[in-house]
C-alpha cells in the first residue's frame, strides 16, 4: 500500500501494533516511497513515536505522530476527530495539514 501513495494515515490500538505496522518485516517502511508522509493517529507514548520517526527518517520518509482526542467517538470512522496534536519536526510539509483537514472537526493549523 505505501508504495502506491504519498500519504498514509493509521490509527492503531497500541505501541506493539504501531511498531509492527511501520517497522515490521511487512511494514509500511519496507515499501514507502522517499519523501512520502506517514501519519499515525494512535494514542501511544513518545518513545514509540520517536522510534517510528527515526526508522522513517532513515528511509527518507516523513513520519508524524498525530494522536486523536475525543475517546472512541473521536476515533470512530464515521465521526470527525475532535482534535489532533501533531508532533514532528518544525519544517513539516503543507501536505500534512491537507491530509488531516479531511479528518478533523476543525481545520488544522500550524502553531509556531
Amino acid at each position: 500500500m505505501a508504495a502506491q501513495t504519498d500519504v498514509v494515515i493509521t490509527m492503531l490500538p497500541s505501541p506493539p501494533h504501531v511498531r509492527e505496522v511501520y517497522t515490521g518485516p511487512n511494514g509500511l517502511l519496507q515499501t514507502a516511497k522517499p519523501d512520502s508522509l506517514l501519519i499515525d493517529c494512535s494514542t501511544i507514548g513518545p518513545a514509540t513515536a520517536r522510534e517510528v520517526a527515526a526508522a522513517a527518517a532513515a528511509k527518507n520518509v516523513l513520519a508524524a505522530d498525530a494522536p486523536v482526542s475525543g475517546g472512541t467517538l473521536g476515533a470512530h470512522p464515521t465521526q470527525a476527530m475532535r482534535s489532533l496534536r501533531v508532533l514532528m519536526p518544525h519544517t513539516f510539509p503543507d501536505s500534512l495539514l491537507a491530509a488531516l483537514a479531511s479528518q478533523a472537526s476543525a481545520a488544522p493549523r500550524r502553531r509556531r
